[in-house]
């Protein structure tokens, strides 16, 4: 279990709902995105997905990121 911390909802042009936060361990994060909206609060979360260390979406270049499938609540 882990601290989930920032959860930033987010809008674009194309109206996906999408939100990043950070998932922390106390001495290192990892940004995770998932689409539709958070399901939690900052605090403890557990989450399941993909870990990509370069990921290419259209002309954006994201690093060192978790896009989750589920996202739990603690």
């Amino acid at each position: 279990m882990y601290d989930a911390t920032r959860p930033e909802p987010d809008f674009p042009q194309r109206h996906v709902a999408y939100y990043t936060f950070d998932l922390s361990d106390g001495k290192q994060a990892v940004r995770v995105f998932s689409f539709g909206e958070s399901p939690c609060r900052p605090g403890a979360a557990t989450v399941e997905g993909t870990f990509e260390k370069v990921k290419r979406q259209g002309r954006y270049v994201f690093y060192n990121e978790i896009t989750a499938t589920i996202v739990r609540c603690r």
